[in-house]
């Protein structure tokens, strides 16, 4: 769970899995039933070291979760870069002043 500085909440769930592996739609649906029902959170974002499945990509897309794959991570971890710029978050979420 994290704040954004506009005060929205964001539910972020990991997923460790080998580069071979796609994470599946039942990730993005677990994250889908816990995250606002459970968490309060306003967006929900799923991280993973690999990719998703075009079945998980396409739900995600349907339900308004983010899906950060691998080359996002080394963008946020590796760079440093903030999440908010990488995924414009910000203007998506109506946060810009």
């Amino acid at each position: 769970m994290a704040t954004t500085p506009g005060g929205d909440k964001l539910a972020v769930q990991c997923k460790h899995t080998t580069k071979e592996t796609p994470v599946g739609i039942e990730a993005v649906r677990e994250l889908n039933g816990i995250a606002g029902p459970v968490h309060h959170a306003d967006i929900a974002i799923l991280i993973t070291n690999s990719t998703f499945s075009k079945p998980a990509a396409k739900f995600a897309q349907q339900q308004n979760i983010i899906l950060l794959s691998w080359w996002v991570l080394v963008r946020w971890a590796t760079w440093g870069e903030s999440l908010l710029d990488i995924l414009e978050l910000e203007k998506a979420a109506g946060l810009a002043a």
